[in-house]
């Protein structure tokens, strides 16, 4: 069923309320009496797309979810010492004292005692848009997915909340502060080993069948992301309508009103303005085959394309395809199916100016000659003009767009393996990254299968042929990135390195969309953490399948990915073979 996102923005009011114990009571209830009554967005994102927008969720609608939120546990806490403990043994005032806290009626929970993972929803019971509770009826589930472990929570309680929650990897000053929407009962927090009592997780609702998490049950991996899907995600609806002559601004407040940030939104339309200057009747300089505001291709994306083209497009809405804000649509359309992974990556916190305009260029636009300083000039003054009014302004009006949530997953992190190491490459399965032709045998059967003869793998996924390209690529064990650098001149084509807490180098090449671009040190990923996606032909320097090379250095912490010269020279671990023979054997079938 297609959802709408509501673009609304609720003013946000404060109401000072005397605390209570017939609410959940948490560590950040006692700091602050101060409830915020605002409801927060709860948007589904594809793949391995998690965030949290500025839109409302009214009573109601929260039937899908997909956002990072903060979350601390309530009834028990962590100790270093004495591991996991029970703060009080009478919440609630019945037996067994279990810290069961009160439904969202304000009556304490009943009887049976509980044996599944359980969940207060903050904000007096609004943070996640009103989901149901526990009372004498079956309440909402969710999945709860925290440091690639996920769990089925059920909802039985209501809290007040508190402060929402600073990303401590979000380099912004100000950080972007997520909302505290989410208290779990301390067993479901020992389940996921929430021992810091604070912290992100993401979250979307699941079916009403699906089964609880039991609490001496076994936390299951995320899957894998599903790439770069066209069947995943977000579907415009209605277009809407462009109002006064400034393209360029319809334009920015556009993408601005899809949650993207006014960095992201300048790059995109710095690219558009000069393509087009955003013009949607623009026909290509000279004669040749671009047209609108992207300048799609005539007898391609603009006309032929299958399974949707613009023009195609154009027809289900009953819209001209010269409509600006039918191409605005379109673009968006794009970006959510066949173009993921450019969205992933422009979705990416703290995502620079720069960052976002070249993103763009590489891998949706696609130049053959790109100008890119006149794009970097063009977004900049874009931003430097509508960065403020143009968001705050908000979007043009009518128009939305809908999300598929049946399809969609905030999966992204893949499954972590023997000794906490991660295979690097969607699906994880065995059947599905071995014996593809033409690149590393896996597990293989000698000391090195990569062709130099070094230890050293070139992985993809069945079928081979350019199937793998948009694969995503994940952290093979938890570390900070570093050293991010376009590969082989090519435009959109990476290779970086992950300086990992095993203390080995880890290089990664022949990528796309990768989470940090540039030659300093970037952020820290966890083990399982989707990095960045395996990237065209071009991307491997000579037009051979898409796949990761992926090795580590020689000896422990020098750079991993030196040419080897001669062959066999030990500039790449000899260990990593039998290390990658072990964690792929591990994989499922």
């Amino acid at each position: 069923m297609l959802q709408p996102i509501i673009r609304t923005i609720l003013v946000i009011t404060s109401v000072l309320l005397p605390l209570s114990n017939a609410f959940a009571a948490t560590n950040y209830d006692r700091q602050a009496a101060v409830l915020n009554t605002v409801w927060y967005d709860t948007h589904v994102y594809c793949g391995n797309d998690t965030g949290v927008a500025t839109a409302a969720v009214p009573p109601g609608s929260a039937n899908a979810g997909g956002a990072i939120v903060a979350a601390s546990y309530y009834g028990g806490g962590y100790d270093a010492s004495s591991g996991w403990y029970k703060s009080n043994n009478d919440q609630g005032g019945r037996t067994p004292y279990d810290d069961n806290g009160v439904g969202t009626d304000g009556k304490p929970l009943g009887t049976p005692k509980e044996t599944g993972a359980s969940f207060a929803e903050l904000s007096m019971g609004t943070a996640l848009g009103h989901l149901k509770g526990r009372d004498s009826t079956p309440g909402d589930k969710i999945a709860i997915t925290y440091k690639g472990k996920t769990i089925i929570a059920e909802k039985r309680d209501i809290g007040s909340g508190g402060p929402g929650m600073a990303d401590p990897n979000d380099k912004n000053n100000p950080p972007k502060v997520y909302p505290r929407a989410i208290d779990l009962w301390w067993e479901a927090a020992k389940l996921l080993n929430f021992t810091d009592g604070s912290g992100l997780v993401s979250w979307h609702k699941v079916d009403a069948a699906t089964p609880v998490t039991p609490l001496g049950g076994t936390p299951s991996a995320v899957p894998a992301s599903n790439g770069s899907s066209d069947s995943c995600c977000a579907t415009p609806g209605d277009i809407g309508t462009a109002s006064g002559n400034d393209n360029v601004g319809t334009a920015f407040k556009f993408f601005i009103s899809q949650g993207l940030s006014p960095q992201a939104a300048a790059g995109i339309v710095g690219n558009l303005k000069e393509e087009s200057g955003v013009n949607p009747n623009s026909h290509q300089y000279g004669g040749g085959v671009g047209r609108g505001i992207a300048q799609w291709s005539f007898g391609g994306r603009w006309d032929s394309s299958q399974p949707m083209n613009l023009v195609k497009f154009a027809g289900t809405k009953s819209k001209s395809p010269t409509d600006l804000m039918l191409q605005l649509n379109f673009v968006w359309y794009e970006l959510n199916n066949g173009f993921h992974h450019v969205l992933t990556a422009l979705k990416k916190p703290g995502i620079s100016i720069k960052e976002a305009t070249l993103i763009f260029e590489a891998d949706y636009e696609i130049a053959g000659t790109p100008h890119n300083n006149v794009r970097l000039d063009q977004a900049q003054k874009i931003f430097n003009k509508y960065g403020g009014s143009a968001a705050a302004a908000g979007p043009p009006s009518g128009g939305s767009v809908g999300t598929n949530d049946a399809q969609c997953s905030t999966g992204g992190v893949g499954n972590v393996g023997p000794d906490g190491y991660v295979f690097p490459v969607e699906p994880q399965l065995k059947s599905k990254n071995s014996h593809v032709a033409g690149l590393s045998a896996l597990p293989c059967p000698s000391a090195s299968c990569h062709h130099d003869g070094t230890a050293a793998f070139d992985i993809g996924r069945q079928p081979g042929s350019d199937s793998s390209t948009g694969a995503a690529e994940y952290a093979i064990r938890g570390g900070t990135i570093e050293n991010s650098h376009i590969y082989a001149g090519q435009s959109g084509c990476y290779s970086f390195h992950i300086k990992a807490d095993d203390g080995w180098d880890y290089y990664y090449t022949h990528t796309r969309s990768p989470i940090f671009i540039g030659l300093g040190k970037g952020p820290h990923v966890t083990a399982g953490q989707k990095v960045a996606e395996i990237g065209r032909r071009a991307c491997t320097g000579n037009s051979s399948l898409p796949h990761l090379h992926i090795d580590r250095g020689w000896p422990k912490g020098d750079p991993g990915g030196i040419a080897c010269n001669p062959p066999g020279r030990p500039c790449r671990d000899r260990d990593f073979t039998p290390l990658m023979n072990k964690i792929f054997n591990a994989l499922p079938n």
